[in-house]
């Protein structure tokens, strides 16, 4: 193989996935990936730089790939991706370009970067720019990340239009401050309701007050439709922020406040812009209306910057609008609700009005009304409001039309009219072509044009160039000038005849200068063409339609060889820089001809000849001239190796050509080609420049195929269980990575394989006696023979960000401790470790009133009186595993229910019912105290009538008013004794034995099947080695119990019988038991 670039490896890499992988097959495509990636020399360098920028760019390829062709690559790249280093460094300074990233990868990476002296401008500005000055901020903000982010900001250097989306789900008070502590300015902000709270309480103190130049401020709310109280509270936050800050644009049009809300932000005091949503600015037009106060109307129409464009006004509110202002107002004609019989009210008012859109029939009727007035003074007022446009488009004008319309054009001086798809009485014309000296710009569609073309040609001399004049030169007869208001085409082919050729060339000959005509989608007989020979030298082709061009190619090619020498070098100086005739069968004549235009052209931008049934042949006729072309695509055609290597040698010392694509033809030898860059062999419109690509995507992988599953970084798992007085949890992982135990809810980092060990064991207070800490959640005891434990995971219920950081995790060996500074995130504190003992969450001793996540957990006890049956209330944190309070209480039955919801240390709770009768409750009142011991005691007692087998129950919250933190239908589902006497325990040989005869019942197809499915099997999948030697039921059976264990075995097994499906009799008789 030869020695390639990296570009050049890239591109081979690529183009053998594309040619060779079966990208739909994700094991396919992985043997493909893993054979050319040791062909490549990567295959047993995992940690070398060469191999992390090679998959870094690589990954830039297939993303813009997947993007234009909708295919999936990604999926047979993953596996390479995993086996990857976890960390990789890059050095941004000498990196170009933008990384582009979502916010996930933007949380990690604030989160990795040095905070304090370490930073310098020139690293900063290195970091800006490679994230394009865009940061975006969402989810848990803890205040390590905001300094993280503040000191970058803070280093930035002036004028960098800085982009910043602040949208948390929690920030501290703290963090705020430190993220824009040392910014000045910055050129966009978007801000909800959280760090408009935040940033508000910053404008109220005087010691963190910090002044700043916003271009534009954006405030987005989490709910469509926000409490009232929720909406006063953001616009209070945002005035505060007003006083302080120097604002130039207020962005609410993602915000549904209501309109009257909005009055105290228009009594602000400086240069402010206010865009609101249609909705919105609606409502609030119509409070101004009403109140029918000056000084507020002005402050409206100033703050909103006298564009009510956006909004539909009915015609009082606009009158009054009208009224009132000193300067123009921009409306929208085709939203406001003005009828015809207001226009004569509005036509003195037309010097403060500003027309963003008319509507063609309220032109049609002022120009009427002024007509009949006889009012010349009001066309120019009705012209300058309208950017001097007379729009009379789409309409049928009759002969009272056209004489409003010369009165206009009589009283106007350099007006622009537009005329698309109008019909105009052929009478009428002429009058209004003489009249075209006080018209600046024209439109017309393609059937209008020919008409005044036709009219022209019995007119005096001059009229046909003033014509073009008005339209800049430019005969544009193709389809895109004949299309309606809603810009559906009325007519795709417009047929020219020999008649219509002949006036079209004698106005080019008789214009002042060149004529650029545009005949796409036009069809023109030879005559017709023959007519436009004689201007040919008068005309440039900047859109002529491939069909006609290659007319035009074959009427050259004729016997008399110095008419089309002469021919085609006009033709060569008629077409613009770019030709294409993709998809248009050429033959030898046509290749001739397009040869003698290439010979005498000066070179052209891009040739496009894809797909033109192109052979060696014809490629010889051209080959001699195509040194002229800049970009040339020769994409499906059917050149062989021979032409190929043809093309490369004229290509070798011709410099002005660049590009070469060559994709989907019969070359079989890629040697030459790879070796020059300028070949591209994979198809054009897949890559517009990959060879100078200076975007790096690195974020969430699109995958477009449906069957496809997402792949988390931490992987889920249910421990296995050792009950005695407490429950020792176990834990066996195969592979190094993140595991995070469905029970308790810890998540374990683990170096490579091992075991891990743990329970929740009694916090010794005698411990934290002497400190000024206490105890914030269980304390779990861990365990892990071979150490490969290196970070551990413990789940918080804390809901605002600035409680969670008052977090430590206490770390407790024999009677030594010592209390380690976790990182936070919305669910977890997260500490590394190198030795394993006792961990625990603790804070400090204070009073903790902040709202916290937790659950109520239920428990019924059958029999607590002859006549009663009483229920338990557990209400509990989150990070409490409710597999310990079951343990704690089994005499009792645990009804399972959605436990979640929020409860605030110190406020009073109470429960209630939907029953009148049989319901009594005690404590009634109930101060909720969080103590985080190993024993949990109820928090009420619920009696009940025995009948009762249902009931709703709520659980209410009083602190400054009653809310319901829990509402739920509750089933109370008591297990008789007779059907509890009849629960089995069955052995692990029991399982295997019933598996042996349920493998038994499968066919031969089956079997194959599912051991495919085993192969594909999302957590610990058994590989296809295995599998080979495994070929009887028994040994399969036991393989799977080996791998899985019994429980997870059974859940498998399930879950394949109904994949495959095997839902007969036989097969549910022998697993249903174990279910």
């Amino acid at each position: 193989m030869p020695t390639l670039t990296s570009e050049q490896l890239k591109r081979f890499f690529l183009l053998h996935l594309l040619d060779h992988g079966d990208l739909d097959n994700t094991e396919t495509g992985q043997s493909s990936v893993e054979e050319l990636l040791s062909v490549l020399g990567f295959a047993h360098s995992d940690d070398s730089p060469e191999r992390c920028l090679f998959l870094l760019d690589l990954f830039s390829h297939v993303k813009e790939y997947e993007t234009q062709t909708g295919r999936t690559v990604c999926q047979a790249l993953l596996p390479v991706y995993r086996s990857a280093p976890a960390v990789w460094s890059m050095d941004f300074s000498e990196r170009k370009g933008s990384l582009s990233c979502d916010d996930q990868f933007q949380l990690a990476l604030w989160g990795a970067l040095p905070v304090g002296s370490e930073w310098d401008a020139q690293l900063a500005s290195s970091l800006l720019q490679a994230l394009d000055y865009t940061i975006t901020l969402s989810g848990w903000l803890p205040t390590v990340t905001c300094k993280a982010v503040g000191a970058v900001l803070g280093q930035s250097a002036p004028g960098e239009k800085l982009n910043v989306s602040l949208t948390p789900d929690s920030i501290s008070f703290q963090g705020a401050a430190l993220l824009f502590k040392q910014v000045k300015e910055c050129h966009k902000l978007k801000v909800n309701e959280m760090s408009t709270a935040k940033l508000a309480r910053l404008a109220k103190s005087t010691t963190c007050r910090r002044p700043m130049v916003v271009e534009e401020l954006t405030l987005v709310l989490s709910r469509s439709i926000p409490k009232e109280g929720v909406q006063c509270r953001v616009l209070s936050g945002l005035a505060l922020l007003l006083r302080v800050w120097t604002v130039r644009v207020l962005n609410l049009i993602d915000c549904p406040i209501q309109g009257f809300l909005l009055t105290t932000l228009l009594c602000h005091h400086g240069p402010l812009t206010i865009r609101l949503s249609k909705e919105t600015l609606q409502q609030l037009a119509v409070v101004v209306y009403e109140a029918q106060d000056e000084e507020l109307t002005q402050c409206f129409l100033e703050k909103l910057g006298r564009d009510l464009s956006n909004c539909t006004l009915d015609w009082d509110v606009l009158h009054y609008l009208l009224k009132t202002t000193t300067q123009p107002i921009t409306i929208n004609l085709r939203r406001s609700r003005i009828r015809d019989q207001y226009i004569p009210y509005l036509l003195p008012l037309l010097k403060n009005v500003h027309f963003q859109r008319t509507s063609p029939q309220f032109e049609r009727t002022a120009l009427r009304e002024i007509h009949e007035q006889r009012a010349g003074h009001l066309v120019n007022s009705l012209v300058k409001s309208s950017d001097d446009w007379i729009d009379l488009n789409n309409l049928v004008l009759k002969h009272d039309d056209c004489e409003a319309l010369r009165f206009a054009l009589h009283y106007s001086d350099g007006v622009k009219l537009n005329l698309l798809l109008t019909i105009i009485p052929k009478e009428e014309m002429e009058s209004i072509l003489t009249l075209l000296h006080r018209v600046s710009e024209l439109r017309v569609d393609r059937k209008l044009l020919l008409e005044l073309l036709h009219t022209c040609a019995g007119l005096w001399r001059g009229v046909a160039p003033a014509l073009l004049t008005l339209l800049h030169h430019k005969l544009d007869l193709s389809c895109s000038s004949a299309m309606d208001l809603f810009g559906q085409e009325k007519e795709t082919v417009l047929s020219l005849s020999s008649g219509d050729c002949k006036v079209i060339a004698a106005a080019i000959q008789e214009a002042d200068g060149d004529t650029e005509l545009i005949l796409h989608d036009c069809h023109v007989e030879d005559a017709g063409l023959e007519e436009l020979f004689h201007v040919l030298h008068r005309i440039h082709m900047s859109s002529f339609g491939k069909p006609l061009l290659l007319q035009l190619l074959h009427l050259i090619f004729v016997e008399d060889c110095d008419r089309s020498v002469r021919l085609a070098s006009l033709l060569s100086r008629a077409l613009e820089k770019k030709v294409d005739l993709s998809q248009s069968p050429l033959d030898s004549r046509a290749c001739s001809t397009l040869a003698l235009v290439l010979e005498h052209s000066e070179g052209l931008s891009e040739l496009d000849l894809s797909d033109c049934h192109l052979t060696d042949t014809h490629l010889d006729v051209l080959l001699p001239h195509l040194h002229k072309v800049q970009v040339l695509n020769l994409c499906n055609n059917e050149i062989t190796d021979k032409g190929a290597v043809k093309l490369n040698l004229y290509m070798i010392g011709n410099s002005f050509t660049e590009t070469v694509w060559l994709s989907k033809n019969m070359i079989t030898e890629f040697d030459i080609l790879l070796s020059d860059n300028r070949y591209k062999l994979w198809p054009a419109h897949v890559e517009p420049g990959w060879h100078d690509q200076r975007v790096t995507s690195l974020g969430s992988t699109s995958v477009t195929n449906d069957t496809s599953k997402k792949k988390t970084l931490i992987e889920e798992f249910d421990p296995d269980k050792t009950i005695t007085d407490k429950i020792t949890y176990r834990f066996q992982c195969g592979t190094r990575g993140r595991f995070q135990c469905r029970a308790t809810g810890l998540v374990f980092g683990m170096r490579g394989a091992g075991i891990v060990e743990y329970s929740v064991v009694h916090w010794d207070r005698d411990i934290l006696a002497n400190t000024s800490y206490e105890p914030a959640g269980p304390l779990f005891q861990l365990r892990s023979p071979e150490g490969h434990m290196y970070q551990l995971h413990l789940p918080h219920c804390e809901v605002k960000v600035s409680a969670a950081e008052n977090l430590l995790v206490a770390h407790i060996c024999r009677k030594n401790r010592e209390f380690l500074i976790p990182k936070v995130t919305h669910s977890h504190v997260i500490v590394s470790i190198s030795g394993l003992s006792n961990y625990g969450k603790a804070r400090k001793k204070q009073s903790n009133s902040n709202r916290i996540q937790g659950q109520v957990l239920l428990f019924l006890e059958p029999e607590a009186t002859p006549e009663e049956q009483r229920l338990w209330v557990f209400l509990l944190p989150r990070d409490m595993p409710p597999d310990e309070v079951e343990n704690q209480h089994k005499e009792f039955t645990f009804i399972k229910t959605s436990s979640s919801c929020m409860l605030t240390p110190t406020a009073k709770y109470s429960v209630t019912s939907d029953l009148r009768q049989g319901f009594l409750v005690q404590p009634k009142k109930y101060t909720l105290h969080i103590a985080h011991c190993t024993y949990q005691h109820a928090t009420f007692e619920v009696f009940l009538n025995r009948s009762i087998t249902e009931l709703n129950m709520n659980i209410l919250e009083t602190k400054l008013k009653t809310r319901k933190r829990w509402c739920r239908r509750v089933i109370l589902n008591t297990p008789r004794a007779d059907n509890a006497a009849k629960v089995k325990r069955f052995t692990e040989q029991q399982w295997i034995k019933n598996l042996c005869e349920i493998l038994g019942q499968l066919s031969k197809y089956e079997k194959k099947k599912l051991k495919a499915m085993m192969r594909n099997k999302e957590q610990k999948p058994i590989t296809k080695s295995a599998l080979e030697g495994r070929k009887s039921p028994e040994e399969l059976a036991e393989l799977m119990v080996e791998t899985w264990g019994m429980h997870d075995s059974i859940k498998a097994t399930q879950e394949f019988m109904e994949r495959l499906p095997r839902n007969d009799v036989p097969v549910t008789s022998l697993l249903q038991p174990f279910l």
